[in-house]
């Protein structure tokens, strides 16, 4: 049986898929017909058909929790994994979030179906595996997003350190720096996965995990809302600068109006 904290945190995470997923395709397919600058509150209208899958599936999704296929749940991960990059302007602070949640739940769901000792390490080093797998993928989305946005050529100067962002450096930094970042998120998610399973072992451990994920979910939802917040404003700049562009006014030398005649004096 699952607690009502529990149940309300996986339809949370679940819940929320479909009503990101229908928002984003939305948004892709607007911009690639009618431009980048197009953002109206009829977009909301794209919400409904997640609304609809969650009220029909969602009950079931939130019962079968710890059955679902892993390759679901990755794929899951992926799409949040995506998601949490863009909505932290292309810091994985989400990210890190999403793997601790991922080792949550694999300790979560070795404790309900009662795994043994060998069996628990291994499902919480494959979680972190993982987890780590998709921060490699994240680092060439930085990596990436970093070169299109023109880092490459640029100059990095503090008062300690300065310097000219060439390839071969740029390079280095994306080695160095990703290398770290999945080094940190394979630790993160199997501390996350060791913690939980001794928490569960108390009776607080329940609530101590709910009350982590009941977090994460609340960052992720206080992301999306802002997310949105701006891209609304956004939008309502643009069109009030449109409004308040106003045609220049006709010159003299136009064809509509006549022009004006020097008089010419001679002495």
């Amino acid at each position: 049986m699952l607690s009502k904290i529990e149940a309300l945190i996986l339809a949370l995470f679940f819940g929320l898929l479909p009503l990101v997923f229908c928002l984003l395709a939305t948004l892709v397919v607007t911009a690639i017909l009618f431009g980048t600058e197009v953002f109206a509150p009829w977009l909301l209208w794209s919400l409904v058909p997640g609304v609809i899958i969650d009220v029909i599936f969602l009950r079931k999704w939130v019962r079968r929790a710890y059955q679902i296929n892993s390759k679901a749940l990755a794929v899951i991960y992926l799409f949040y994994s995506v998601v949490a990059l863009g909505m932290g302007m292309g810091i994985p602070v989400l990210n890190f979030a999403l793997g601790i949640a991922a080792g949550v739940y694999s300790a979560r769901k070795m404790h309900v179906i009662g795994a043994d000792e060998e069996r628990r390490h291994q499902a919480f080093k494959k979680t972190a595996m993982f987890c780590a797998a998709a921060m490699v993928m994240v680092c060439c989305l930085m990596a990436l997003w970093a070169a299109v946005g023109g880092v490459i050529g640029s100059r990095f100067e503090t008062p300690i350190l300065s310097f000219t962002f060439t390839v071969p450096i740029f390079s280095a930094v994306v080695l160095a720096g990703g290398a770290a970042l999945v080094l940190l998120q394979y630790w993160l998610t199997r501390l996350a996965a060791k913690v939980t399973f001794k928490l569960h072992r108390l009776k607080a451990g329940p609530k101590i995990a709910g009350a982590v994920v009941a977090l994460i979910a609340l960052v992720g939802l206080i992301g999306l809302s802002w997310l949105g917040l701006q891209c609304y404003r956004v939008h309502g700049k643009r069109a009030a600068q449109q409004g308040t562009q106003r045609p220049e006014p006709l010159e003299d030398t136009d064809l509509f109006l006549p022009q004006r005649t020097q008089r010419v004096t001679t002495d």
